[in-house]
């Protein structure tokens, strides 16, 4: 779900969430969902439901379809070119790009993490596992 300032901004001004990884703005805003972590989307694609937070080492046009359901992308490379950032910037999807292992990271919390995603900077938080 894509949020404005919330119970968890305040959480996160009070040091009360959990840092988990850190990237670079692929397009801004914030968004909490649970993290739906794949190889490539295509491993994935029966299990994204709408306002999950695809994390995935990249994106192609092939996955379009699939990546509309998202309130947030973000992926283990790319830059400000890459198609990732170009697709969330064309329909307003917040995003983060080249984490660097994002899915390493969040591959065992598969559906079972919520996470608070700042893509203004480029941060990841836990906020509950379920």
């Amino acid at each position: 779900m894509k949020i404005g300032i919330t119970q968890y901004e305040k959480l996160l001004h009070e040091e009360k969430l959990d840092l988990l990884l850190k990237g670079n703005s692929g397009f801004k805003g914030i968004s909490i969902g649970y993290a739906r972590v794949g190889s490539d989307v295509k491993s994935i694609k029966d299990n994204i439901k709408e306002g999950d937070i695809l994390v995935v080492p990249s994106t192609k046009p092939p996955d379009v379809p699939y990546l509309i359901r998202c309130d947030g992308i973000i992926t283990d490379g790319g830059g400000k070119t890459s198609h990732a950032a170009v697709f969330c910037k064309y329909h307003n999807i917040p995003c983060i790009i080249g984490t660097g292992n994002a899915t390493k990271i969040l591959e065992n919390y598969n559906g079972k993490l919520l996470i608070y995603v700042d893509m203004n900077i480029g941060l990841v938080y836990k906020i509950k596992e379920v």
